[in-house]
């Protein structure tokens, strides 16, 4: 019988990344092989809700950056973007 370690937010975020979801992976799958990792819903529903504020934060930083205009890029795009679908995918 596997021990059982709950994870939670501050352990797995990865504030850096939007790309990879989860941070501190090596520490994951090293507890992989020795217990069964449990993850809380309110831990996803945390690191959701961190990387849609930093992604909203990052856009505004864009809208205002001066190469933004200089490479003329739309910022109605850039205002209209999802920033719900990078999070939906991972």
């Amino acid at each position: 019988m596997l021990h059982k370690v709950i994870f939670d937010t501050n352990t797995i975020r990865n504030a850096e990344s939007i790309t990879d979801f989860f941070g501190g992976r090596a520490e994951l799958e090293n507890f992989l092989k020795v217990a069964e990792i449990i993850i809380p819903e309110i831990v996803l529903d945390e690191i959701k809700k961190q990387k849609r504020v930093h992604l909203a934060s990052k856009r505004e930083s864009f809208l205002s950056n001066p190469f933004h205009k200089l490479r003329d890029i739309d910022p109605e795009e850039t205002k209209n973007f999802n920033i719900e679908a990078p999070l939906v995918s991972r």
